[in-house]
C-alpha cells in the first residue's frame, strides 16, 4: 500500500514531499516529481536528483496510476516504465505498465509484461489481482475475471483495487456484479 500524504505533509526545510507505504517513508525533493525521461539516453548523466529519486521507484507507481486515472496514457507509461527499472521489477508496477500498455494498444509489450509476471510467479508470491490488470488493460474480460475469481478465492486483498476500478465497462460485466456478491458487497 502507497500513499502520498496530505498536502501540508511536506518536509518544511526543504520543500520535499513525503511518499510514505507500509513499509517505508521516502522524503523526494519537490523538483523530483517531474519525471525524468530515460528511454532515449538511459539516463547516462542523468542529475543527481534524478540519480536519488530513481531509489523511490515506488513514488512513479503513484505518478503514473495518477495520470491514468486522468486518461493521460502517454505519461502514465512514462511514469510507470520509470518504476519498472532494472533490479526493481515489482508486480505492481509491471501490472500497472501492462495495463497501460494494452490500453494504449500496445498489445505485444502488454503480453511480454504478462509473461515477466509469469517468471516472476516462479520466485516469489505474485497476486492473481497483478495478471488480471494485465488482461482488463488488454480488454481481456473473460481472462481477467478468471484471474479475479482467483484471487478472490485465495483472499487477496487487492481484489478490491480492481473492483473498484471506475471503467463503465467492467462495471456493466455481469461477472463484476457477481464477484461483490460473492464477497457480501451487493445484495
Amino acid at each position: 500500500m502507497l500513499w502520498l500524504k496530505a498536502p501540508g505533509n511536506t518536509d518544511h526545510t526543504s520543500g520535499a514531499i513525503v511518499v510514505t507505504s507500509t513499509a517505508s517513508t521516502a522524503v523526494l525533493p519537490a523538483s523530483s516529481m517531474r519525471i525524468p525521461s530515460c528511454a532515449a539516453s538511459g539516463c547516462a548523466g542523468a542529475s543527481k536528483d534524478r540519480k536519488a529519486i530513481a531509489n523511490y521507484w515506488h513514488a512513479y507507481i503513484l505518478i503514473g496510476v495518477s495520470k491514468l486515472a486522468k486518461n493521460r496514457i502517454d505519461a502514465a507509461i512514462q511514469a510507470l516504465e520509470s518504476a519498472v527499472q532494472p533490479g526493481v521489477r515489482d508486480a505492481i508496477a509491471l501490472a500497472y505498465l501492462g495495463m497501460t500498455y494494452g490500453l494504449s494498444r500496445r498489445f505485444s509489450e502488454a503480453k511480454a509484461i504478462f509473461n515477466e509476471l509469469n517468471v516472476l510467479a516462479r520466485e516469489k508470491y505474485v497476486s492473481p489481482t497483478n495478471f488480471a490488470s494485465v488482461y482488463f488493460g488488454l480488454v481481456e474480460m473473460g481472462k481477467a475475471f478468471d484471474w479475479l475469481e482467483k484471487a478472490l478465492e485465495e483472499k487477496d486483498g487487492l481484489v478490491m483495487n480492481a473492483l473498484r476500478a471506475s471503467d463503465p465497462s467492467l462495471r456493466a460485466h455481469p461477472r463484476y456484479h457477481a464477484l461483490l456478491r460473492k464477497m457480501n458487497l451487493e445484495p
